[in-house]
Parts: structure tokens; sequence; C-alpha cells
């Protein structure tokens, strides 16, 4: 089956083989950077670009499942290792940064939003330990203000100490919160 059965409005198959031929070279230019013990994280955003512009183009084999599941999964795929690229770009737009120097950036680029003002809120992590009957829900609370730690409370047993965020953690679940509120946003207009 080829890519334009499994996707009936893909990029032609000229342009999707010149477009995975592009990938593969950027996988070949990175691979002696990828295959140290610490990978510089700007190598690895490159590094899962590659990979994300190689699964757009049908670049992955998903051969099982109906036309629709393998479309689903590619670009599934795809937006996962979408997820992957933002998070390493918090995580170098953050280096240098103190922690009060990430909360004024998340806030300054919070004001120039129009419409979506929350940039740091809670959530509720659900974990699932090797014993079921110990499962414990905790609720995630990051405070934009630098002087209030990222809190974490536990419905039964002890709840990890709470600790301070760093700017990478403070980025990471800004851009995760707006993503969430432009996603709320939608739901709402539509």
């Amino acid at each position: 089956m080829s890519d334009n059965d499994a996707d009936p409005i893909s990029l032609p198959e000229d342009i999707a083989t010149q477009v995975r031929q592009l990938a593969e070279q950027l996988h070949d230019v990175l691979s002696k950077h990828m295959s140290v013990t610490d990978p510089v994280p700007q190598a690895q955003l490159l590094w899962q670009a590659a990979k994300l512009i190689n699964t757009a183009a049908g670049g992955l084999d998903y051969a099982t499942g109906t036309p629709a599941d393998q479309r689903f999964s590619r670009w599934w795929d795809v937006a996962d290792i979408g997820s992957d690229i933002a998070g390493t770009a918090m995580q170098i737009a953050a280096q240098g940064l103190t922690v009060e120097h990430a909360v004024a950036q998340a806030e300054s680029f919070g004001a120039l939003d129009t419409g979506f003002t929350t940039t740091i809120g809670a959530t509720t992590v659900r974990l699932y330990p090797k014993d079921e009957e110990s499962t414990q829900t905790l609720t995630v609370s990051v405070d934009a203000d630098p002087l209030h730690p990222l809190t974490v409370t536990a419905n039964h047993g002890a709840a990890p100490t709470p600790r301070p965020y760093t700017p990478v953690s403070l980025l990471r679940v800004d851009h995760a919160m707006r993503r969430l509120g432009q996603a709320l946003g939608d739901v709402v207009d539509h």
C-alpha cells in the first residue's frame, strides 16, 4: 500500500520521497552528536525534527490495521514527536534562566496572548505502582510566584516532599497549560 492509499490528502510521492531523503540527511549529520552519552538539547531537537519530518512524509511503516487506523497512528506519532520537540525547546529556552527570570518570561509572554491569561495551574496525576491497591492520586500545583514551590498532595500515603520547580519545569508547564487553554477555547468556540 502506498502512502497515498493510506492518506488521500498526503504529499505527492515524488515530493514525499525528497522530503524523506532530506530527513535522512539530517539524521546522518546528527548521528555522531546523538551517539554521545548526554547529547546537547539542540542536537536532540533537530534529531526529533528529522523523525517528525520522516513520519509526516510517510517514511515509517504502518502496515498493520485498517487504512484509517494506519493514518491515525501516523499522525498521532507526528503529534507525539511534536510534543517532544516542544519539551526540548522549552529546555533550551530555560538554559541560563533563573526561576525568577523564567517566571517573568512566562508572564510577559502571557500578556501578549489575547484572550488567554492563565499561565500556571494544577493537574491531577494518577500513579500506578506495581501494587494496584496502593494507587495514589496526586494533585500537582505550580504557582507563577517563584517564592511558592511546586506542591504535591496525595489522596493517601505520603506525598512527595514539595520542592521548588526549575525554569525548565515552569516553562514546560506554562507551555502545556497554554496549549490546553487553546484547545478548551476551540471546544467552547465550536
